[in-house]
């Protein structure tokens, strides 16, 4: 059916009527015949990107069938999305939408206008007329965050292609407006995601190093370990020079000779007890 009215399109013969499709799409979603309601979705969004300009009763139409659908799959921020854009366009209500529905699009009125901006892709030809809800549009601009109806073409008799765009509050919605022709009429009615930013790279913060255990030393015990192991060795010098020697050993006196090993004997025990003082102080300086 949407390949057949785009062949039409292209060969000019007159855009389906609107409010014949809108009327079926609404009984469709009432009676919950989905894979029907998505075609005349097509149908109808195809309808509205040739011919003229959308009138507001059409747009009211669109939107509170587009709200009912999503009600009906618990969507219900869309479904508020789109009571908005209807209650944004008028005070009329189509009753067959049933009460429930209606209460809601009454209280969709009281929430805060947010503003946005839309904005076309300038990299690539688009056409010279743009028209935001049936209303000619110069972008980048503000209108008001939410659903809107996107057309586009030569002039306002003379359309070749429509979309849906949801814009958010206090940001700038960018679209495509390709210059090609009727075989642009045709996307879902379904608003198009928003692309995601980029993610931003985070610069991690640079750690400062922890100190090794190496650096947590008190070189105290390492200098006190020098000094006493070159004491030691001075000391165990000392002992050396102070034994007597074997070949006058007889013609020394016997006090000369005590005293003599007494004071090797005193030199020896020191430089013992340097080289242990020597040894406990290094590895006290490697365990601390």
């Amino acid at each position: 059916m949407v390949v057949w009215l785009l062949a039409a399109v292209a060969m000019g013969q007159p855009c389906p009527d609107r409010d014949v499709l809108i009327d079926g799409l609404r009984d469709a979603v009432n009676d919950r015949l989905a894979d029907e309601a998505d075609e005349l979705q097509d149908e109808l969004l195809a309808a509205f990107g040739c011919g003229g300009r959308a009138q507001s009763g059409q747009l009211v139409g669109l939107w509170l069938a587009l709200a009912a659908r999503s009600d009906q799959r618990d969507e219900l921020d869309e479904a508020n999305v789109a009571l908005r854009a209807a209650r944004r366009l008028g005070d009329a209500f189509d009753d067959a939408y049933g009460p429930a529905l209606q209460r809601r699009w009454q209280d969709a009125n009281t929430n805060p206008i947010l503003p946005s901006r839309l904005a076309v892709d300038a990299s690539q030809e688009t056409y010279p007329l743009l028209l935001v809800d049936g209303l000619r549009f110069q972008p980048p601009g503000l209108i008001e965050a939410g659903l809107h109806l996107v057309q586009w073409g030569n002039t306002e008799d003379d359309l070749t292609g429509a979309r849906i765009v949801r814009t958010k509050a206090d940001a700038i919605t960018t679209i495509d407006v390709p210059y090609g022709g009727a075989e642009n009429a045709v996307a879902s009615l379904r608003p198009a995601p928003e692309p995601k930013p980029p993610r931003e790279r985070r610069e991690r913060p640079e750690r400062t190093p922890k100190p090794t255990r190496t650096d947590r030393r008190s070189p105290a015990f390492l200098v006190v370990a020098g000094v006493t192991g070159a004491a030691a060795l001075v000391t165990a010098g000392l002992t050396a020079a102070t034994d007597p020697d074997p070949a006058n050993l007889d013609a020394q006196p016997e006090v000369a000779l005590g005293q003599r090993f007494d004071r090797q004997r005193a030199l020896g025990l020191t430089s013992f007890g340097l080289m242990a003082a020597s040894t406990v102080s290094l590895g006290i300086h490697i365990v601390q």
